[in-house]
């Protein structure tokens, strides 16, 4: 009777646990498309400077690790790295196929405007427990 209870304990650690790790990357996901939605705002309206300090207070949610505004030129415009700022995006294939999902631990997600893509802004997060 025992080693019944302990298996069925564990049963449900490990069901909990996975239900845990998918809430925890859905709201990931859906935290970053919430925050891109507040990046365009500011870009339509030119105001880069308060897309920097969007990007800096983002950058102090639990999990985000760095955030970048790359624009249309592939050029990282924004980080809060500021080291990386006014180099060329590397992985241009990764731009070409952003889809807003999280992978590796990193979400890029297209930013657009009323009638040309005005960027991507990529958030890397620490350690997200893997679901797929």
């Amino acid at each position: 009777m025992e080693t019944k209870f302990e298996a069925d304990k564990k049963s449900y650690q490990e069901e909990f646990q996975e239900k845990l790790d998918i809430l925890t990357v859905d709201n990931a996901s859906a935290l970053s498309m919430i925050f891109s939605w507040s990046v365009r705002s500011e870009l339509l309206r030119g105001n880069k400077e308060q897309v920097g300090l969007l990007l800096n207070q983002f950058v102090k949610t639990e999990n985000v690790k760095s955030v970048l505004f790359i624009n249309k030129e592939n050029i990282i415009e924004l980080s809060t790295d500021k080291k990386r700022e006014g180099n060329t995006y590397k992985e241009v294939a990764k731009l070409a196929n952003a889809k807003g999902e999280i992978e590796n631990n990193m979400v890029i997600i297209p930013i657009y405007g009323i009638n040309e893509t005005l960027g991507y802004v990529e958030v890397n997060f620490e350690d997200l427990p893997s679901t797929k």
